[in-house]
């Protein structure tokens, strides 16, 4: 009988050790596609620079790209409903770097595109009612228009409970 359990007890350290030996190996693969992504925008700098003789066409092409980025950002996360994301999924959105795609949404959160919440461990960042704004006068449709109705159709509501609410305390 002490056979069955040393056996079991050998056989789940080794499913556990099996299991970690995964997700190791998931995060390695992880870091490794950052860090050609990383080294992919350094060559990108680094070619721009080389044909560029004049550091304004570089630095004005470099801030092009961050606000196609930008906007391809936006775009993604309309389309597919996004109100919601980490640093990790932008950066996986946009085939960059971590590091770079927390600029980015640090500059939008600055900009009032987004809002930021969350901690250091899971910063999140979400539609600010002027970004679905923003959107909305941009001619685009689909779920920012309807968040945008729904925030309209919510003022409404609240505006009429605060009359009712100030009627009712007139007549008493």
């Amino acid at each position: 009988m002490l056979n069955v359990y040393l056996f079991a007890t050998v056989f789940i350290i080794l499913i556990f050790l099996i299991w970690q030996i995964f997700m190791l190996h998931k995060e390695i693969s992880r870091l490794n596609e950052e860090m050609k992504r990383v080294e992919l925008e350094r060559m990108e700098e680094n070619a721009i620079l080389d044909n560029s003789e004049d550091l304004n066409a570089y630095q004005s092409h470099r801030l092009d790209l961050i606000d196609e980025r930008k906007e391809y950002l936006l775009d993604t996360m309309e389309e597919r409903g996004i109100f919601d994301l980490s640093t990790r999924e932008a950066a996986d959105l946009l085939q960059i770097s971590e590091s770079t795609a927390s600029r980015y949404l640090e500059e939008m959160a600055e900009e009032g595109q987004l809002t930021r919440s969350g901690g250091k461990t899971e910063t999140r960042y979400q539609w600010t009612e002027e970004g679905v704004e923003e959107e909305a006068e941009k001619g685009t449709e689909g779920e920012v228009e309807e968040v945008v109705e729904e925030g309209v159709e919510d003022e409404v509501v609240e505006e009429k409970t605060e009359q009712e609410t100030e009627e009712q305390a007139t007549d008493k």
